[in-house]
């Protein structure tokens, strides 16, 4: 089971969003693009409840690639109030946070999928 729409919540990018109905606000404000910047790996769950590995990698301008679902999509991020939110290339948006953990916390447009990334040690 493939979900298109899902490609572009892997985008970074970044920031409060619906996630299973619940509103998650930003434990930790993004303040800068280097707060995020690095490559995260995680889980994505689809919005008909598939899981899949992701992988995005944010760059110290905000733009970005990510994967999951053998699928690509790259873009560039914005900062507001504490969130990163995106636009990748399949024209999907969404928001990230970081928890109170460092987690990359993403959800994408209208609350369909989300993910919880960690960031990958050098």
């Amino acid at each position: 089971m493939r979900f298109p729409k899902l490609k572009t919540l892997v985008l970074v990018c970044a920031a409060a969003g619906l996630i299973a109905g619940n509103v998650y606000a930003a434990d930790k404000p993004i303040k800068s693009f280097a707060d995020v910047k690095g490559t995260w790996t995680g889980t994505a769950t689809g919005p008909r409840g598939g899981s899949e590995k992701v992988t995005v990698t944010i760059k110290e301008d905000g733009s970005f690639s990510a994967s999951a679902w053998e699928l690509m999509s790259s873009g560039k991020g914005k900062l507001a109030d504490g969130k990163l939110m995106w636009q990748g290339s399949g024209g999907n948006t969404g928001t990230a946070v970081l928890n109170e953990d460092g987690e990359l916390v993403i959800s994408g447009d209208q609350g369909k999928g989300f993910a919880v990334l960690k960031k990958k040690k050098k």
